[in-house]
């Protein structure tokens, strides 16, 4: 989370841009390429912030945040020093922060209940903020039409989208792509960040959440689209 307040904040103060790209430096995927939840980058590889950032909140990339890290600050120590630096600023005065991904790090890493409560504070400053990013920044790589009753889950309801609700999958594009969602009727109601490649989409969609390990042989999450990585455009 406070990974996230940080890159969110040098965008807002005109340091860090969206389009940015950062590569993925070798001893990064060889720890965290098969550590966790991660975002399947490959070493070498060059990932913009914008997919970074969509990796780290829709997936938990813990490959992800080491990698937008370095591209920040050059290495995660130095990264982690900013998120102190945050800590501080805010008055987060029971907590400390030892990695960018939050792993395990023999009690380095600790943050009190009422510290979280201040962080989620400006969080959710940083998630409104997000969402529009999402509806008006983005380009979309894809679209998901969906079925009647998933559509009035998201619209009325703000429930998570679900691969029950999936009838067809448009366009090829990968974990963290922003995609439209296209009702029966043809009308884009809402654009989120895709927790699965459209290949994978397409071999879970009509299923449900409980048979995607069967499916794919893992599964990420029960949501295509989280409600959290949702915005609704016209309804």
């Amino acid at each position: 989370m406070m990974t996230v307040y940080v890159a969110f904040d040098l965008i807002k103060r005109g340091e860090l841009k969206l389009d940015q790209k950062f590569t993925t430096r070798p001893e990064t995927w060889k720890k965290w390429h098969s550590q966790g939840s991660t975002m399947f980058l490959s070493a070498g590889e060059q990932v913009s912030v914008a997919d970074l950032l969509s990796g780290i909140i829709t997936l938990s990339g813990n490959d992800a945040c080491v990698v937008l890290a370095e591209g920040i600050a050059g290495t995660e120590p130095a990264f982690v020093a900013l998120m102190n630096q945050q800590r501080d600023r805010l008055g987060m005065k029971g907590s400390n922060f030892g990695t960018a991904n939050g792993w395990p790090d023999n009690g380095v890493t600790y943050v009190t209940a009422r510290d979280l409560g201040t962080l989620l504070l400006p969080v959710r400053d940083r998630l409104a903020s997000r969402k529009r990013w999402i509806a008006y920044t983005l380009k979309p790589g894809g679209a998901l039409v969906v079925d009647d009753g998933a559509r009035g889950a998201i619209t009325t309801q703000g429930r998570s989208l679900l691969p029950s609700g999936l009838r067809e999958v448009r366009g090829t594009f990968g974990v963290g792509a922003c995609v439209q969602c296209v009702g029966l009727d043809g009308r884009e109601f809402a654009r989120g960040l895709v927790s699965y490649s459209a290949g994978e989409l397409d071999k879970i969609k009509g299923r449900h959440s409980r048979e995607i390990e069967a499916a794919l042989g893992y599964k990420v999450s029960d949501e295509i689209i989280h409600r959290n990585d949702l915005v609704l455009l016209h309804e």
